[in-house]
């Protein structure tokens, strides 16, 4: 039994080009169907919104939910015009944190076409973690369904080793990538990391941005596929905020004919500190969604 769930149709400003879902349209769709169930279950949940806004940082009364940890897993793609089911349930409960897993489900068909696993922490409006009141652990402990498809938070640190940085993106973080609590909003993430992506393939593979556009024409009759993301995974550890400069760099861990791994550093460009890092896992596909093999001058390419 579902806990709590949302229904959206997929737009042209959740989708790509060639009108599939973008992957981080399913960090957006997770986060507010998490912030509604709070509204709902949460007593005191949508008072405390309103100390977030008016950013009164400095009262013992506010709190605020902070994403440490992220995975979403796309299993086929929804398209534009499409309705997804956000189905959320509380997977385990703690006494500083508890976890959510989400599936995306077609509303047509009942395929589940996505997962999500988000770990978020309870902490005082200036960030820092507290326990969570016994009331409110109680709520989510009596609603908690631990499920065995939930997904394993994998450690991005095995997958770093001393690979080369192959690839950088700097961005100033301007208001409209804040939350209310003034940070980079966890949705924006997969949003650079994307954008990153993207940029890196342009440059370093010249078919890319040709194959790109005909995908987007919906020009299928050449047989032409591109690059989506399948598995990404975040750790955030400190927030970035407003006129922060953030470094993207991007390392290739692994690449073959079925998939491209990359692992990724959000760094603070002034200070060097680390914020976040992850992991996106990228097959290559036509606008069915059926893989293809990865060219080998593409691979050789990020190599």
């Amino acid at each position: 039994m579902n806990l709590f769930e949302i229904r959206e149709t997929v737009t042209e400003s959740l989708a790509t080009s060639n009108g599939w879902m973008a992957h981080s349209s399913y960090a957006i769709l997770m986060g507010k169907a998490r912030e509604l169930m709070a509204v709902e279950l949460w007593p005191g949940f949508k008072e405390n919104a309103a100390l977030m806004i008016s950013r009164q940082k400095n009262t013992d009364n506010g709190f605020t939910l902070l994403t440490h940890k992220a995975v979403y897993r796309m299993i086929k793609p929804f398209f534009v015009d499409d309705e997804v089911i956000v189905s959320l349930n509380v997977s385990s409960v703690n006494h500083l944190s508890f976890t959510l897993f989400a599936e995306f489900i077609n509303s047509v068909n009942q395929e589940v076409c996505a997962t999500g696993t988000m770990s978020i922490v309870y902490a005082s409006l200036d960030g820092r973690p507290r326990r969570l009141p016994e009331d409110i652990r109680e709520i989510l402990l009596s609603v908690c369904v631990p499920t065995e498809k939930k997904d394993l938070f994998e450690t991005t640190k095995e997958v770093n080793g001393d690979h080369n940085v192959v690839f950088e993106l700097k961005e100033t973080i301007t208001f409209h990538l804040t939350n209310a609590e003034g940070t980079l909003t966890h949705t924006q993430y997969p949003v650079l990391l994307s954008k990153a992506a993207e940029m890196m393939f342009v440059k370093k593979w010249s078919d890319f941005r040709q194959d790109a556009k005909r995908f987007g024409e919906g020009r299928t009759d050449f047989g032409i596929s591109t690059l989506f993301a399948r598995r990404t995974s975040y750790v955030y550890k400190k927030p970035f905020y407003f006129a922060d400069e953030v470094l993207v760099k991007i390392r290739v861990v692994d690449s073959n004919s079925s998939t491209i791994t990359i692992f990724v550093e959000f760094t603070n460009h002034t200070t060097g500190d680390v914020h976040a890092d992850g992991v996106m896992e990228i097959v290559y596909a036509n606008s069915n969604g059926e893989l293809a093999e990865i060219p080998s001058a593409l691979i050789l390419a990020i190599s």
